[in-house]
């Protein structure tokens, strides 16, 4: 079993929770759900303005929470957050206050504070579009990261699951993935 498969088996039985169901979010929510994950998607978005592709997520398996009081009687193990969304959010407190293990960065390209950090302290991991300890730190975020990678000549890239320190991009890494450049190019 890889690092990646025990850690999303390790995610068995938990109350997992995604907090928006954009584009970025739902191939997670597959993903969670392909391991046998326990998911609940959540969005203030009311479920008539939603579109096929989110409806086939609770079709798959995902329960969802929508409109106004999409997180009333909401209890999680791990939280997944939306992109954008500031750490200091109430509805993030909210979470963590019930009892919430872990927050999930994935597409979220904000500095965290410390006095955040400090609340999640070992708790927060980030999704970082790159092989780490290269091309992390505040200037590499989105399509920077790839210009960098490619500008550079390397050969190899990928992305890097790592905890949330204090710093930039310089927590302990969690797993790594990494593909040869050329046949992503394909």
């Amino acid at each position: 079993m890889t690092q990646f498969d025990a850690y999303f088996d390790s995610l068995k039985g938990k109350n997992i929770v995604v907090l928006g169901l954009g584009v970025s979010n739902r191939p997670l929510v597959r993903l969670l759900l392909e391991f046998g994950c326990d998911v609940t998607g959540c969005d203030r978005t009311p479920r008539e303005k939603l579109d096929e592709e989110v409806l086939e997520l609770e079709k798959d398996g995902c329960r969802l929470s929508l409109g106004d009081t999409y997180l009333d009687g909401i209890e999680a193990d791990v939280v997944f957050r939306t992109p954008g969304m500031h750490p200091e959010n109430p509805d993030l407190v909210a979470l963590r206050e019930a009892g919430a293990e872990v927050v999930v960065l994935a597409g979220f390209m904000r500095i965290l504070t410390g006095h955040f950090i400090s609340r999640w302290e070992h708790k927060i991991i980030n999704i970082h579009p790159a092989l780490l300890p290269k091309f992390g730190g505040k200037d590499f975020y989105g399509i920077h990261v790839h210009e960098a990678v490619l500008e550079a000549g390397e050969t190899e890239s990928g992305a890097t699951v790592h905890y949330v320190d204090e710093g930039v991009d310089t927590g302990k890494d969690i797993i790594q993935g990494i593909k040869d450049i050329g046949e992503m190019l394909k």
